[in-house]
């Protein structure tokens, strides 16, 4: 995935000529509710789109995950690239998938009333932080909100 954080907010009063392409080619983008793009340079420069459809119930989802290269890989870039894909799909659906699912089962219960992510999980903090400004503001100040640093 990506290997640095580009602050943009930051960067935003630079004049254009001073900026990088790499604050857009590296880290992970979430587009609100239900869609995750991460930058990646295995294999050659490309993207893993992900998106999560609702199920029937809070309990149930499909997760789609698509990848993307820039360019046709020669042979060196596609086992690359496939090794990355393969790593990423087991992490996903041996260990992210399962426990998102134990963690929605727990809460079901009504015995823990809320959770705390790690420490490591910044990207979703931030992420829930946003859904719950978004879920709060009154419809005709979201353009307002969505304008802040």
């Amino acid at each position: 995935m990506g290997t640095g954080h580009v602050d943009l907010f930051a960067r935003q009063d630079d004049p254009e000529d001073t900026w990088t392409n790499e604050a857009m080619m590296l880290g992970e983008w979430i587009i609100y509710p239900n869609v995750s793009i991460n930058s990646f340079y295995s294999g050659g420069r490309g993207v893993l789109i992900s998106q999560i459809l609702p199920g029937e119930t809070v309990d149930r989802s499909v997760t789609v995950q698509t990848y993307f290269l820039e360019r046709e890989p020669d042979e060196t870039q596609r086992a690359s690239a496939e090794t990355l894909f393969e790593f990423l799909g087991n992490v996903v659906n041996g260990e992210d998938l399962p426990t998102s699912f134990d963690q929605q089962r727990a809460l079901s219960t009504g015995m823990v009333p809320a959770m705390r992510f790690g420490r490591n999980e910044g990207g979703l903090q931030q992420f829930h932080e946003w859904c719950e400004r978004i879920v709060s503001t009154p419809d005709d100040r979201l353009d307002e909100l969505f304008r802040e640093p």
